[in-house]
């Protein structure tokens, strides 16, 4: 049994303009009054294009500090016997875990009074959680034959949030090993896995800062498209962007299933392994960033991607949901009529993502004498589904077509080392397939 303690403090720094320290009256002059709203200045357009002092600088800017901290506290047993009982084909082995632990943390996004201090600041705010996890597992290792092996596997987890909330759920794992032959083997694996979303997704308080982005609907509406966005006059805006959590977020689950085989020669100086591996995974958490939001946004409204290869229903779930989150100004806006205003961001599950695919690997190892010993390393993988589904009742999109994704056709990588007493040296490529 063992108990550990870890510890994580941050302070974070940054140089911001003051809002009270002179910079507006110095690049924008007097206040002549408001015009539709906006207020009016006499600003001295030659002091934009001429640069400024160090004393200046600091006179006009101060320390913007934001603290954060995290902590774990856990406690682990672990009883371990390789011979519980025997079997003909050998011992059986046992492993039970217990675990608990405390998880903390304290995160703010600026001084808590900058949006009265900074200039383009909104007031910092600040995040705290603490969560409380379970759990007990147990590993069997069984030699049913000579040749045939299994290891079972089981754990219950369990966790609860501070303030209420919660949830516990059962996972297992199973694997099969079968070698016909010295050389050969065959292998296969089911497993199911559980985790709870990251407390800082489920605790943060909405905090908020401009960014600069591009009004995608406006643009493709008025005819441009990626390839010219940046001569769309609702291109480099200054965005008003909110993020906050979610206490609604539901568990992650996943699935896994692999089966391959490996083969050994040469007295294993020559190993080689394919596999074919299926994961499916349930309620992944994303963070939908500004550009995304927009984008989406724009493929709802005109109901299809840029690319017209993916159709898209403003009825749905999903677009449903990114309507919500941008904000548009009035169609009366003397400066950007229906122009984006702000746009808010949360964390979302994702309701399903399933992908597949062959993974092969090689290695080979030889002595060339006082040349020293080489070893040669290679991989390749092929991707065979993946598909995605946002939210439940939305369409399944194929991320391996029609620009749903910037996902690779296949990956091969190639690594060569060699060693001679106390030198070495290793050189090592990828080879990335088309998107």
């Amino acid at each position: 049994m063992y108990v550990n303690r870890s510890s994580t403090d941050v302070t974070r720094k940054s140089t911001d303009f003051l809002a009270l320290n002179g910079v507006d009256d110095y690049y924008l002059g007097p206040k002549l009054g408001t015009q539709n709203g906006y207020d009016v200045y006499a600003p001295n357009l030659s002091r934009l294009y001429q640069p400024i002092t160090r004393d200046q600088y600091d006179s006009f800017s101060g320390l913007n500090r934001a603290a954060s901290s995290a902590t774990r506290t856990a406690a682990t047993a672990l009883v371990t016997n390789t011979s519980l009982f025997t079997l003909p084909a050998g011992d059986v082995g046992l492993a039970v875990i217990a675990q608990a632990q405390r998880e903390k943390f304290f995160n703010q996004s600026a001084d808590p009074n900058a949006g009265v201090l900074f200039r383009g600041q909104t007031a910092g705010t600040s995040a705290e959680g603490q969560r409380d996890l379970y759990a007990i597992g147990a590993e069997l290792q069984v030699p049913i034959l000579d040749t045939f092996s299994a290891n079972l596997s089981g754990r219950y987890d369990k966790y609860a949030l501070q303030g209420g909330g919660g949830n516990g759920k059962a996972t297992w794992k199973l694997g099969l090993e079968y070698r016909p032959i010295e050389s050969l083997l065959l292998r296969g694996s089911y497993a199911t896995a559980f985790r709870s979303p990251d407390m800082f997704y489920l605790f943060s308080r909405e905090s908020s800062g401009c960014t600069t982005n591009t009004d995608i609907y406006q643009c493709r509406k008025a005819g441009y498209s990626l390839d010219n966005y940046d001569s769309c006059a609702q291109s480099g805006l200054s965005v008003l962007s909110s993020s906050t959590g979610n206490r609604d977020l539901k568990d992650i689950t996943a699935r896994t299933f692999t089966y391959g085989v490996v083969w050994s020669a040469l007295d294993n100086a020559l190993n080689v392994s394919v596999d074919y591996n299926s994961v499916v995974i349930k309620n992944e958490v994303h963070i939908l960033g500004t550009d995304t939001i927009l984008d989406t946004e724009a493929n709802c409204r005109l109901g299809t991607s840029e690319n017209g290869a993916t159709q898209f229903d403003i009825n749905s779930p999903t677009c449903q949901q990114v309507l919500g989150q941008v904000q548009r100004k009035p169609a009366t806006d003397p400066l950007n009529p229906n122009g984006v205003d702000k746009a808010f961001s949360y964390p979302i599950n994702v309701a399903s993502q399933r992908q597949t695919g062959v993974q092969a690997a090689m290695d080979y190892r030889w002595s060339a004498g006082t040349a020293g010993d080489f070893t040669v390393n290679a991989g390749y993988y092929l991707p065979i589904k993946h598909t995605t589904q946002d939210k439940e009742g939305d369409p399944v999109y194929d991320q391996l077509c029609c620009g749903n994704s910037n996902e690779l056709h296949y990956r091969t990588t190639l690594g060569v080392n060699w060693k001679r007493g106390p030198f070495s040296a290793s050189a090592f490529g990828v080879r990335n397939a088309p998107t």
